[in-house]
């Protein structure tokens, strides 16, 4: 029955329904706006109905939220609600007042924050007054876990409102919104209303409330910048200052740099901090810096202030961020421009001193990649400060040239002086990487003859059982010898990284400007570069991706660098390596993770396959963005699906091939290919250009790939092997990997990588195949390293320095397979007859040989060098080759290897000789050594009619046809 002041609303809460269920069963009810008092109102109760509330009187002292505690379920609120008409202030009833309670229902999310807050709160009131109530003699140490369980409580009590609030500010918000700093506020006085007639709980949540904004606060951007700046202001002087500044901002967010960098407090700290450092500058006026100089420095020379800001800007700026060395340099310009100025005016002559130009030029340069550090050399270019020899040593100890490129532009400076020098610092640079390469390949020299001459015999798992054998042994024998080649090669890979920096700035000169071209051309055309180069890219995959990767690409795409008439076949191989190695590290490496049944990693892999589309890698490849963008649509259409077969995959590689073939017009004329493609009908993307590997090789990773995915075909399957073999072959790549590298000119055939044999570089790549090779990913994948073999395959069209294994004998494949394709390695033409010996060497060689497997007794035999210096093991592989096997697959090499156990050491030992004659006469080169010769018709008779110069070991075969006789006279039975 309705009561004066009673409502629909106010009735569906006491009954834990609503208003429409109310209407729907009290039709007489017209309008549900207006109820008549003593008007008898029907409420369904029941499951999905309402609920029955109990009438409950309040006790002297009793609030609402005391109430709501003895009722699970219930909140003061509710209980407010459901007896509105009564109850118009939550905090104003009496003690032996009726109300209606609201039957317990599951409480919802907010309800239960709620509920722990009313808890929490209540655990402070007891942890304060168990603690008031002490007696005062009480014990210190009883004193003491009261008070620690008063701030427990109070801490406590900060989580349930933070809960609370959160969760308020959570249902209020719309799909998609993001809460203001008023909606936290507003939910937080929301809390404190349920408590407004209890000024204690009130002052207890205001408190909690407080602490909570300032953690936020903290939290925020902008907080986070004010401690970082509070604390850099700590730390000491100006230069402490300013390195805890940038200690701090090295690992903040991006959003608390921005804060810290734009905010008044950091500001204002950077200004301080210039300030110190242009201090010697009198605020810019030339007279009173040098009067202050003498007095403080007893009659020092006019340069000294100059000198000394410069000095204090470098100790300010060293190992700073770019972005915040830029700036600190830019607040100190205005006092430097004015003395500059007034300096010139007053004494004229160089105003720094070679100290302080070589200071100033560092400062420079490490600001040199930011807008800012570009318009703070501009700035300074302007004022025309120059000391030669100090831009010329700033040049040749890796600083970057742009400063002298800007120098040159101004008007009344000899710009040809002045380039001259940049020209000079970077060749003494290159001089240094020249030096550090020798290093290197002295270092590295025993490994890479051992590697190249002995590792063609064996498998993959071989190999790198010997060069960890031998990177202990040489540890043990020369400790310190792995430290030596990793810092090596980490300082070669350094190297690299700056010269292509100053590389890059020298390609902002104009084109045609004297000098440029010859300087560019002539650092491309150094193999010793090139090894730098290919280290920086291998070592820093960094230089190869976003901003940094852009801006590479950008250098080898400017036609005045690519097109360039002074390139050698040395300086082209580079724009081969840059494609390949920046295909590799954005593309390939995203990968190896696809799954066509995953829409996230189908999504992520045609993300990594659209950067592909870049006008720059285009160029650098010699097709235009156009074919580039169909061949990338071509790769894009072949991605396995969900659901398809090895066959679907196989012909979806077939597809791709053909598609391939039929992109872009002939190459005639352009730049990258020979002009004797155009004669041959080549396009774009046929199989034997650099593009159309690479594509074909995505494509196999892709296939392969998915395939693993698809179709749960385990590594070990043979059948896998099957597939990728037969759709290699459907891709055209079939070629090994040297033997590609070689057709597109990336190794020199007369190289000693180039002699060594297919099946060698095959095993140092990891690949099988050439380009990207999926089978050999897939069983280093068994190993745990899916990334190094299949994905460094871009090594074979190629990144030719990708790495050999990973783990600890990793930097050493990288160091083998580089030098070896940069042609660098120290005994390179060298007749060295008896170094590998083991009388020479202490056995190294033949230890390192026995990891084929080969007894101790053959392994001495075959370590013995020819007159000239060769090993005859590229000789018998070669032969291996030729009669049709493949050493990197266990069986076959077992079988290889088990032949030249069972020969007798006489035996062996002939042979031996006779192949060391046989090696003399190609120089070391096995690929001269074919099936047949044009004399075998005289030669192979005259074998078996005077055998006694092969059982002397003085007869060297031409072809397999007369080393086959010759098995046949010493009694060892042919190969195969």
């Amino acid at each position: 029955e309705v009561e004066r002041g009673e409502n629909l609303t106010e009735i569906s809460r006491r009954y834990q329904t609503t208003v429409p269920m109310l209407e729907a069963a009290n039709p007489q009810i017209k309008n549900p706006d207006t109820i008549e008092i003593g008007q008898k109102v029907n409420v369904p109760i029941g499951a999905d109905y309402g609920r029955e509330p109990t009438r409950d009187v309040v006790e002297p002292g009793q609030t609402l939220t005391d109430m709501a505690r003895q009722h699970a379920g219930v909140s003061a609120q509710d209980i407010a609600r459901a007896n509105r008409h009564e109850i118009p202030n939550a905090h104003r009833i009496h003690a032996g007042q009726e109300v209606w309670v609201p039957a317990d229902r599951p409480a919802t999310p907010l309800d239960q924050k709620v509920q722990a807050t009313d808890a929490a709160l209540a655990n402070v009131d007891r942890a304060q007054q168990a603690y008031d109530t002490l007696e005062p003699g009480t014990n210190r140490a009883i004193r003491d876990e009261m008070y620690e369980g008063i701030q427990s409580a109070k801490g406590n009590l900060k989580t349930a409102v933070q809960a609370e609030v959160d969760e308020r500010v959570k249902t209020i918000q719309p799909a998609g919104g993001k809460p203001t700093e008023a909606d936290y506020a507003a939910a937080g006085n929301q809390v404190k209303d349920r408590y407004q007639s209890d000024p204690a709980a009130t002052q207890k949540l205001d408190t909690a409330l407080k602490s909570l904004a300032d953690d936020s606060y903290r939290a925020s951007p902008q907080g986070q910048a004010e401690a970082i700046v509070s604390k850099a202001r700590g730390a000491g002087d100006a230069p402490k200052q300013v390195a805890s500044l940038n200690d701090s901002l090295k690992t903040a967010p991006p959003e608390v740099r921005n804060s810290v960098m734009n905010s008044a407090q950091g500001k204002q700290l950077i200004q301080d901090a210039a300030q110190w450092a242009t201090d010697p500058l009198a605020g810019g006026d030339a007279i009173k810096a040098d009067e202050n100089a003498r007095q403080e420095f007893g009659g020092a020379g006019q340069q000294v202030p100059g000198g000394k800001t410069m000095e204090r800007l470098e100790l300010l700026t060293r190992d700073l961020d770019p972005a915040l060395a830029a700036q600190l340099t830019s607040h100190a310009m205005p006092t430097v421009e004015k003395y500059l100025g007034e300096f010139q005016a007053q004494f004229g002559g160089q105003p720094l001193g070679p100290s302080g130009m070589a200071n100033m030029l560092k400062v420079l340069d490490r600001g040199v990649d930011t807008p800012a550090g570009q318009s703070n050399i501009e700035r300074m270019a302007k004022l025309g400060v120059y000391d030669r020899d100090a831009l010329r040593l700033h040049v040749s100890g890796g600083g970057s040239p742009a400063y002298a490129i800007a120098l040159s532009r101004q008007p009344g400076i000899d710009s040809a002086t002045v380039l001259q020098q940049a020209y000079d610092g970077v060749a003494a640079y290159r001089a240094q990487i020249t030096e550090t390469a020798k290093d290197y390949s002295v270092h590295m020299e025993e490994l890479g003859w051992l590697v190249q001459n002995h590792g063609a015999s064996m498998t993959p798992e071989q190999l790198q059982k010997a060069i960890a054998d031998y990177t202990a042994e040489k540890n043990k024998s020369e400790p310190g010898w792995e430290a030596k080649g990793k810092a090596l090669q980490d300082k070669l890979a350094e190297q690299g990284a700056t010269l292509q920096t100053q590389l890059d700035a020298l390609r902002a000169l104009p084109a045609g400007t004297p000098g440029r071209d010859d300087a560019i051309a002539g650092a491309l055309n150094d193999p010793a570069v090139g090894l730098a180069l290919n280290t920086a890219w291998e070592k820093k995959p960094e230089l190869l991706q976003g901003a940094k990767g852009d801006g590479l690409l950008g250098f080898f795409a400017d036609p005045t660098v690519k097109g360039s008439a002074k390139l050698s076949d040395t300086g082209r191989k580079l724009f081969t390596d840059v494609a390949t190695q920046y295909m590799k590290h954005n593309v390939a490496g995203a990968l190896e993770t696809f799954n066509p049944a995953d829409p996230a990693s189908v999504a992520a892999t045609r993300e990594a396959v659209g950067t592909l589309r870049n006008s720059r890698l285009a160029a650098v490849l010699g097709v235009s963005p156009k074919e580039m963008d169909a061949a990338v649509q071509a790769l894009e259409t072949a991605m396995p699906e969900a659901g398809d077969s090895a066959d679907d995959i196989a012909r979806k590689m077939s597809t791709l091939n053909g598609e391939l073939d039929e992109i872009g017009e002939a190459v005639r004329g352009r730049l990258g290919f020979d002009p004797a493609d155009a004669h041959r009908g080549m396009k774009a993307f046929d199989k034997t250009t650099v593009a159309g590997q690479a594509i074909r090789g995505l494509g196999m990773l892709l296939g392969g790939v998915g395939l693993l995915a698809s179709t749960g075909t385990a590594m070990s399957d043979p059948s896998l092997k099957n597939w990728l073999k037969a759709a290699g072959d459907g891709l055209g790549l079939t070629q090994k990997g040297l033997e590609l590298a070689v057709g597109m000119g990336k190794i020199n055939e007369g190289s000693l990588l180039g002699k060594a044999g297919a099946s060698l570089v095959g095993r140092v790549l990891g690949a099988g195949m050439a380009v990207f090779d999926v089978w050999s990913a897939v069983e280093s994948a068994q190993q745990g390293d899916y990334t190094s073999a299949g994905l460094y395959g871009a090594g074979a069209v190629g990144g030719v320095t990708a790495a050999l294994f990973t783990g600890p004998i990793g930097w050493a494949g990288l160091a083998v397979v580089g030098i070896s394709a940069a042609g660098l390695w120290v005994w390179n033409g060298v007749k060295e007859s008896r170094k590998h010996e083991p009388d020479s060497d202490g056995g190294t060689a033949m230890r390192f040989l026995q990891h084929a497997g080969l007894n101790e007794s053959a392994a001495r035999a075959l370590t013995d060098q020819s007159g000239d210096g060769h090993s005859v093991m590229p000789l018998l592989n070669r032969y291996a080759e030729l009669k049709g096997m493949k050493l990197e697959d266990p069986a076959q090499q077992k079988k290889f290897i088990d032949w030249i156990n069972g020969m007798q050491p006489e035996q062996l030992g002939a042979l031996r000789d006779n192949l060391h004659e046989s090696a003399d006469d190609i120089d070391g080169d096995p690929a001269k050594f074919n099936a047949t010769a044009d004399g075998d018709r005289y030669v192979v008779p005259d074998i078996a009619d005077r055998p006694w110069f092969t059982r002397m070991g003085d007869h060297g075969p031409e072809s397999v046809a007369q080393l086959e006789a010759q098995l046949q006279v010493l009694q060892i039975r042919v190969l195969g």
